[in-house]
């Protein structure tokens, strides 16, 4: 089973990141995150966790947090004790499709992108709810942080411009006004 993740993974995360730009989202920088390794703490306990949910179907899932969650999720997945109980049951929650997850970035820049060990059944097993695009999962070992992907959402690149023109004009008009007043 760990060559048979280590073989989908990527296959799965280009297919998958390919289907998800468009016109208002725009996807950059994947990074690939240790756990993703073989030998990782978190890619064996997944491993192990692959082998004991019946008839597994590995799916990928995106998670959106602040930015300063990252960096700790990614090292060491994420922690049962801060969740927050949700509508569709207890457990972390993973997005099917990005645009579902870009609510939950709270102005972050990145997502982290999962593997998800799901039984054929979709429910039990860890899994709490699959459905309305949306992935619920109690059982961590369930879940492999696997990448991040950096995300420009349309609307936040035409902020960023417009307030960069709005200073770049306001600098402007504060040196044609010392210039004026030098004369």
């Amino acid at each position: 089973l760990v060559n048979e993740l280590a073989q989908w993974l990527p296959t799965a995360l280009q297919a998958r990141l390919a289907t998800c730009s468009s016109a208002h989202i725009s996807l950059s920088n994947l990074v690939l995150l240790p756990a993703a390794r073989q030998l990782h703490k978190l890619h064996m306990r997944f491993a192990s966790a692959l082998a004991r949910v019946p008839k597994a179907k590995l799916l990928l899932g995106f998670h959106g947090t602040r930015e300063a969650n990252i960096e700790a999720i990614a090292l060491d997945g994420l922690d049962p004790r801060r969740r927050e109980a949700g509508c569709r049951g207890h457990g972390e929650y993973f997005a099917e499709s990005i645009s579902l997850a870009l609510p939950y970035m709270q102005g972050a820049r990145r997502l982290l992108i999962f593997a998800l060990a799901v039984p054929e059944s979709e429910t039990g097993f860890g899994v709490v709810h699959k459905g309305d695009g949306m992935i619920v999962i109690d059982e961590v070992s369930q879940q492999l942080p696997v990448a991040t992907v950096q995300v420009t959402h349309l609307g936040t690149l035409i902020k960023d411009t417009t307030r960069l023109m709005a200073a770049a004009e306001a600098a402007a008009a504060a040196a044609a006004e010392a210039e004026a007043t030098a004369v």
